[in-house]
């Protein structure tokens, strides 16, 4: 897949997780919210030309060892971290996520994303096209 294509995805996942919040679906909002991150960490894996794991986990250890390389704020590894483990609790424990917990987790993904979008700009990546389209850059 190219790179374009995750991040394309990414926001179609971050407008249901946005959509998902508002009618308080919000086991499926923060599923939502990781899978968004998730694309994004890998298309952006992709455009440097690094493998990219199948597994979460590895895939989280490989790119926030490679955006701290290049400067990243080191705090993202503790917001993705805490973002993975409601979307764990969503999706595989008996857990159910509450309003406020899916609000916390959005406002994390939201800062995530801005640092998400720094990376992008720093390696030069092409999102004119995601622009064009209308559906801008990750604003939420």
């Amino acid at each position: 897949m190219k790179y374009i294509e995750y991040l394309r995805k990414a926001i179609i996942l971050l407008k249901e997780a946005k959509s998902d919040l508002k009618i308080g679906n919000f086991n499926k909002a923060v599923s939502a919210m990781w899978f968004a991150l998730e694309a994004i960490m890998r298309g952006i894996l992709i455009f440097s030309g690094k493998q990219v794991p199948a597994k979460s986990g590895a895939l989280m250890s490989k790119f926030v060892k490679f955006i701290v390389n290049l400067g990243a704020n080191a705090t993202i590894k503790d917001l993705l971290n805490s973002i993975y483990f409601v979307r764990m609790n969503a999706d595989h424990k008996a857990r159910i996520i509450d309003k406020r917990c899916a609000e916390r987790t959005w406002n994390k993904t939201k800062k995530v994303l801005e640092e998400l979008k720094h990376i992008m700009e720093m390696l030069g990546m092409n999102t004119s096209e995601l622009k064009a389209s209308g559906k801008d850059d990750f604003n939420y």
